[in-house]
């Protein structure tokens, strides 16, 4: 008889699969996961510095500084948390949506990975913002690098409120104007 005490832990692995049929935003996000990247870049000026942990970039969602007014952004680099959900994300869009129509962009320079509770906590937020304020959408940009997730987006757009438009990072000036127009 085997005591098990020789045996290696039980494999613990994301089964993304099995969750609940996600919502627009969370099929994005998860479109945006790219683990070809595993650097955290702070290519954009006026960034808030990242976690740091024995000098990996642990990243997160964080808002960007420097958007013109009656506009929101957020810069997503690394991995993704609930925290980033319930201490950023959440309550900025909340708080644009109370100020008026919602004009975001969404810097994506990388997503590692995004944990369980962050995808329960996108769902949410996709119920709340995203249904239930539907109208409120006005213009979402993507600015990313990443081809596979530019086209993704582009696949998608049709579920995500509002107007949605994908940029190059080189063009972040020509996003930020574009979610004022229409």
């Amino acid at each position: 008889m085997h005591d098990g005490a020789s045996l290696p832990p039980p494999r613990q692995e994301r089964h993304k699969h099995n969750l609940q049929p996600p919502n627009a935003v969370t099929v994005l996000l998860l479109l945006l996961v790219d683990r070809s990247e595993s650097v955290c870049p702070s290519s954009l000026p006026g960034d808030a510095a990242h976690r740091q942990g024995d000098n990996i970039c642990q990243a997160m969602i964080e808002r960007l500084d420097g958007m013109p007014p009656g506009t929101v952004g957020f810069r997503v680099a690394g991995e993704v948390e609930r925290g980033d959900y319930d201490n950023v994300l959440t309550p900025e869009l909340n708080r644009a949506l109370e100020a008026g129509p919602l004009r975001t962009l969404y810097v994506i320079e990388t997503l590692d990975e995004m944990e369980p509770a962050a995808l329960w906590a996108d769902t949410k937020l996709g119920f709340d913002v995203g249904i239930r304020h539907r109208d409120a959408w006005v213009r979402s940009a993507i600015v990313t690098d990443i081809n596979w997730m530019a086209q993704a987006t582009k696949l998608f757009a049709w579920m995500i409120p509002g107007e949605v438009r994908v940029f190059p990072l080189t063009e972040l000036a020509q996003a930020k104007a574009w979610i004022l127009g229409g």
